[in-house]
């Protein structure tokens, strides 16, 4: 395929799985909690003149608090080369510096001028500003996946691919998309069961994943039925891509239970990003192609003209 022009996400947090994400979204909301009580106890100190915790005054009391603790030694590898993540560490390590000047201050019975203790209430806010968006970015996460697939769901996909498309339009870069729809996917159902069913789209979802850039979307559009995003992809190629996907779902065999495995075709249709349509039109041009490739079954049809009327 061509080379990816743009990345698809405008937040960098393609590398981190639906049960990582669950995972650090609790850690930070108990983190946050945590935090606001150690700031509590910090005010607490500072006016009424109460003994500091052991830590507060140590050089790495950073590393020490339970966030810190996750954050130097526990926290995914799939997170720590992100730009946010190393401003949490940053912002969390000056809170702790300037609680220590403060602290250690108090306890020599020294002054302490307004704008020091200031500084340290905005850092201490400045941190929980910093983990609630890194929490919120985790949490689109969580929300734009389909758990059965993997896949993005529907809503997801359309935020992203608004977002591809005009930027398209602004830089005349092309991209391709392609619905894929299984055939015959109610037959199995019926003779197998929705567990077979919902095991048949996990199988094939992965596949489909497995063979797409990191820069490519996949949506789960709904039932059966997916959608793919090529960014900086013309049609030729986007349907060399499918095509060969469509190819190898149909010498899948999937396995059901320990004695059976079935295997399952595709159709797929595909548009071509024109510059004076919109995204709704091109998905609807990408329908019309899919239709087509229904009639046969097991077909990829593309649409090469660059218009989508």
């Amino acid at each position: 395929m061509e080379n990816q022009f743009h990345p698809i996400y405008d937040y960098s947090f393609q590398g981190v799985s639906i049960d990582e994400a669950e995972s650090i979204v609790n850690i930070l909301e108990h983190a946050i909690d945590l935090h606001l009580s150690w700031v509590q106890e910090m005010h607490r100190c500072l006016i009424f003149n109460k003994p500091f915790s052991t830590n507060v005054c140590r050089e790495n009391a950073h590393e020490l608090c339970q966030l810190g603790t996750w954050y130097y030694n526990d926290a995914p590898i799939c997170i720590r080369s992100l730009p946010a993540f190393r401003v949490i560490g940053k912002v969390h390590q000056l809170m702790h510096d300037l609680a220590r000047h403060l602290a250690t201050k108090a306890k020599n019975k020294e002054h302490i001028i307004e704008s020091e203790y200031m500084e340290f209430s905005q850092c201490q806010m400045d941190l929980v500003n910093e983990l609630t968006a890194f929490k919120e970015n985790l949490l689109r996460i969580l929300y734009s996946f389909d758990n059965l697939t993997g896949a993005i769901n529907r809503k997801g996909f359309l935020l992203v691919a608004e977002k591809e498309h005009a930027f398209a339009q602004r830089n005349g870069v092309p991209y391709s998309l392609g619905m894929i729809d299984l055939d015959h996917f109610k037959d199995i159902n019926d003779q197998y069961g929705h567990p077979a069913g919902d095991q048949v789209l996990r199988t094939i979802s992965q596949l489909i994943i497995d063979r797409l850039r990191s820069s490519d979307c996949f949506g789960r559009y709904g039932g059966e039925e997916f959608i793919v995003f090529l960014p900086g992809t013309s049609v030729q190629n986007a349907h060399n891509v499918l095509d060969q996907i469509r190819g190898l779902i149909e010498q899948l065999p999937i396995l059901i239970d320990d004695k059976t495995s079935i295997n399952i075709t595709a159709s797929i249709g595909i548009a071509q990003f024109c510059q004076n349509c919109t995204l709704d039109e091109i998905i609807k041009r990408a329908d019309v192609m899919l239709y087509e490739a229904k009639k046969k079954r097991n077909q990829t049809i593309s649409a090469f003209s660059g218009s989508c009327s």
